[in-house]
C-alpha cells in the first residue's frame, strides 16, 4: 500500500543483507505487529524471488559498496582511476535503487489495484447482485454499483470501499470493526443492518440504519446513528434525521408504497427507484390531492397511467425526462 512505500526500500535492504542492527529489529517488529504488515512483506518477498534481476542482485553486497563509496568519495576528487572506481559502484547502487522501485511499484499495484492480488471488486453493471464476503457479512448491490474489498478481510479491521449503492449485513465481529469507505464519507460498524447509497462524485452520501449501530463520519464531522435513523452528507455538512418511509428499500423489494403522499413525494421516489428517469420537468400547478397507493414491480409506464388518473395531470418520460402538465 501507499502508506507503505518508505519502508520498501528497507525490505530491499534486508533483501540484500545490508541491513543494520538497529533497521532489523525495526522491520521485523512492523513484520509481527500487524497481519497486513505481514501479508504486504509476504507480497515483497514473492515479487522479488520472480523477478528476473534478483541474479544480477545477488552479485552485489550492497554494504561493501557502501562502505567502499564513503572510503572514496574525498580520494576521487585527487584521483581518476578512483573516480572512474566510484562511478562503478554508483552504478551498482543504482542498479539496486532501481529494482527496488520496480519491486515496491509491483508490491503498490498488487495492494492497491483490484483484481491483481489483495484486492478483489464486485460490479453490477445493468443489473442487481449480492455477495457473501469472506467473513459472511452480506451485500446486496444496485444497478452500476462497485464494491473493492480485501480478499480475505484480513487485518484488524474489515475495510471496504463503496461506489453506487448497497444493501448491507455486517457479520457481528465486536473485535474488528467494519469500515466502508463511501464517497467522501466513512461509516464504522460492529454488526448491523443498513442502504448505503452514493453519489457518482461521492459528495453526496446518504445511509439508512435498518438495525444496529453505526458511526457516519466525513472529515471532522461525525455522528451516531441507530436503527430509525438516516444519515445525509450533503454540501460537507453531516445530518441525522429519522427514517419516514421504506422507499430506500425499494430497489431491493421492486415496492413503493405511499400513504396520503402528495405528486411531490410520489415523483421524488419514482425518480430514486426507475433508472430510466433522468430528471424532472414540473411544468404542472401545485396540487393538494393525497393518494394512497402501492406499485409492486411495475413498470414506469403503468404508474404514469395510474398517476394521471389520480392527479389529472399530463405526465410522459421523454428522452430520459419525466414531463408533468396540465
Amino acid at each position: 500500500m501507499e502508506k507503505y512505500s518508505e519502508l520498501d526500500i528497507v525490505i530491499v535492504k534486508w533483501l540484500t543483507q545490508s541491513l543494520d542492527a538497529g533497521e532489523e529489529v525495526m522491520l521485523r517488529k512492523w513484520v509481527e505487529e500487524d497481519p497486513d504488515h505481514k501479508a504486504y512483506f509476504d507480497s515483497f518477498l514473492s515479487t522479488w524471488e520472480k523477478s528476473e534481476g534478483v541474479k544480477a542482485f545477488r552479485e552485489i553486497c550492497a554494504r561493501d559498496d557502501w562502505q567502499k563509496v564513503k572510503q572514496r568519495v574525498t580520494f576521487c576528487k585527487q584521483n581518476k582511476k578512483g573516480k572512474s572506481i566510484t562511478l562503478n559502484v554508483f552504478r551498482r547502487i543504482a542498479a539496486v535503487l532501481i529494482l527496488a522501485f520496480i519491486v515496491g511499484a509491483s508490491v503498490v499495484s498488487y495492494f492497491n489495484v483490484p483484481g491483481l492480488g489483495y484486492l478483489a471488486s464486485f460490479d453490477t453493471d445493468f443489473q442487481k447482485d449480492s455477495l457473501v464476503l469472506p467473513d459472511k457479512s452480506q451485500v446486496i448491490l444496485n444497478e452500476n454499483s462497485k464494491l473493492i474489498f480485501q480478499r480475505n478481510l484480513s487485518g484488524k479491521r474489515r475495510e471496504v470501499r463503496l461506489a453506487g449503492e448497497g444493501y448491507f449485513k455486517v457479520a457481528k465481529n465486536p473485535e474488528r470493526p467494519f469500515v466502508i469507505q463511501a464517497g467522501n464519507a466513512k461509516v464504522e460498524v460492529l454488526g448491523t443492518e443498513f442502504n448505503l447509497e452514493t453519489s457518482e462524485s461521492g459528495n453526496r452520501v446518504r445511509i439508512h440504519v435498518v438495525e444496529g449501530r453505526v458511526r457516519f463520519s466525513s472529515d471532522n464531522q461525525e455522528v451516531i446513528l441507530v436503527k430509525g435513523d438516516v444519515g445525509v452528507l450533503a454540501e460537507g455538512n453531516l445530518i441525522k434525521g429519522k427514517i419516514e418511509n421504506d422507499h430506500f428499500q425499494s430497489w431491493r423489494s421492486g415496492v413503493l408504497k405511499f400513504e396520503n403522499a402528495g405528486l411531490d413525494e410520489i415523483v421524488s421516489a419514482l425518480d430514486d427507484h426507475f433508472i430510466e428517469i433522468q430528471s424532472v420537468d414540473n411544468r404542472s400547478k401545485r396540487s393538494t390531492i393525497k393518494v394512497t397507493t402501492i406499485f409492486n414491480k411495475q413498470p414506469l409506464e403503468e404508474v404514469i397511467e395510474e398517476l394521471q388518473i389520480h392527479f389529472g395531470k399530463k405526465i410522459s418520460i421523454v428522452d430520459g425526462i419525466l414531463i408533468i402538465s396540465d
